[in-house]
């Protein structure tokens, strides 16, 4: 999970996929990459993860 929506921001987490990841928006950066702002399943870590590295999932 990154601070903003881009690699230039800084890395604030490390997940694990199968925890799941719940997005409540999304943004695009100067590049066009499409990124999720959310948090992890427990609540507890909120952030951008890149829509490249995940793919969407239902509970």
């Amino acid at each position: 999970m990154r601070s903003g929506p881009g690699a230039a921001y800084s890395r604030r987490f490390t997940m694990n996929f199968a925890e799941g990841f719940w997005a409540v928006c999304t943004a695009r950066n100067s590049y066009g990459n499409l990124w999720y702002y959310g948090r992890d399943r427990a609540g507890n870590r909120w952030g951008w993860i890149w829509s490249e590295r995940t793919d969407k999932g239902y509970s």
